[in-house]
C-alpha cells in the first residue's frame, strides 16, 4: 500500500513537471515570436524612414492595437482602418509615430512589394467632417481632427521575416 502510495505521488509530481515544462517551453517560444516581430517591424520603420529622411528617434511610437481599441485614438484609428482597408495581401500592418511638437502624425506603410509609402497629417483643432469610402462603399464621417497633408510613395527593399533572427 505504501509503495502505490509512494508510485502515485512521484508519478503525480512526475506529470506535472512535465505539463509544466512544456508550458514554459510554449510561453518561452511565445516571447521569442514577440520579439521577432518587434524586430521585423522595426526594421520595416527604418527603411521606410530612410527613404523619407525622417528620424524616428524624434517620434512617438504608438501601439496600433492600443489605437484601436482605445476612445482617446478614435480618430486615428478611423485613419488608419482605412488605410488598411486598402492594403493588399501581403502589405505589412502600418505604424503611427506622432511629432508632438509640431502636431503631425506619420503612418509608415510597406507593400508586399517592398514600395514604401508615408501618409503624413496635421492635427486641427475644429475636426473635419470626411466621408469616407472604400470601392463602393460609404463607411461613414470621420471626426479625426486630423489633415491630410501628403501620401508619398518611395522606393524600398522587400524585408522579408525570416531575415530576422
Amino acid at each position: 500500500m505504501k509503495k502505490s502510495v509512494l508510485f502515485s505521488g512521484i508519478a503525480l509530481a512526475l506529470a506535472f513537471s512535465v505539463i509544466g515544462y512544456a508550458n514554459a517551453s510554449k510561453q518561452d517560444d511565445m516571447v521569442i515570436v514577440k520579439q521577432r516581430i518587434a524586430e521585423f517591424k522595426e526594421k520595416v520603420d527604418n527603411d521606410i524612414a530612410s527613404s523619407f529622411d525622417i528620424n524616428l528617434n524624434d517620434l512617438k511610437k504608438l501601439d496600433h492595437k492600443e489605437v484601436l481599441k482605445s476612445e482617446e485614438y478614435k480618430g486615428i484609428a478611423k485613419i488608419v482602418m482605412n488605410i488598411m482597408l486598402e492594403q493588399a495581401n501581403g502589405d505589412v500592418v502600418p505604424s503611427i509615430y506622432m511629432d508632438e511638437e509640431n502636431n503631425e502624425m506619420y503612418i509608415l506603410e510597406k507593400q508586399a512589394d517592398g514600395t514604401n509609402i508615408l501618409h503624413k497629417y496635421s492635427k486641427n483643432n475644429e475636426g473635419s467632417d470626411t466621408e469616407r469610402t472604400v470601392g463602393a462603399k460609404n463607411i461613414g464621417t470621420d471626426k479625426a481632427g486630423w489633415s491630410e497633408i501628403s501620401t508619398e510613395k518611395s522606393e524600398g527593399k522587400i524585408i522579408d521575416f525570416e531575415e530576422v533572427k
